[in-house]
């Protein structure tokens, strides 16, 4: 009965953290995510078709310093872009959309670029991945099953 009790203390007070966390994020999410070096983001454009298809997911990683050929994402007007830097000077970049006739018309300063693309979920691995879920799952449920049988 002790056990009972002190497990579902902790399960309280884990949900509370959580529900805390959630808030904060909410009013906070701009100051939080600025500052977090790695950032989970979803592809809504084909402009940067073949390499990236709307739908993609894509993890950045924020750097000090990018080079020609990094696809970057960064602040434009309140919108993140993502697009190829194909020019290099001191602080800025000229960016394009794989997908895309011409340069983008801006130059992308340093202080606006939030990180450079360091790994593709694209359609077919989110796939894979629901899949192994999926699998993980019913693993668990099978042994689950197994163990109320013996006890029985």
């Amino acid at each position: 009965m002790k056990n009972n009790k002190i497990d579902f203390l902790l399960r309280l007070i884990f949900l509370i953290v959580i529900v805390i966390f959630c808030i904060c994020l909410i009013f906070n999410r701009e100051t939080i995510t600025n500052n977090i070096p790695i950032r989970i983001l979803v592809i809504k454009s084909g402009s940067m078709y073949p390499t990236l298809e709307i739908g993609d997911i894509v993890i950045i990683k924020k750097y000090n310093d990018y080079k020609v050929k990094d696809i970057v994402t960064y602040n434009y007007d309140g919108y993140l872009i993502t697009h190829r830097i194909i020019e290099k000077e001191n602080t800025s970049f000229i960016t394009k959309g794989d997908n895309n006739n011409s340069k983008d018309d801006i130059e992308v300063n340093i202080n606006n670029v939030k990180g450079k693309i360091i790994y593709i979920f694209n359609n077919e691995k989110r796939k894979n991945i629901l899949l192994l879920i999926v699998i993980i799952i019913a693993i668990i449920i099978f042994k689950k099953g197994i163990r109320n049988e013996k006890n029985y």
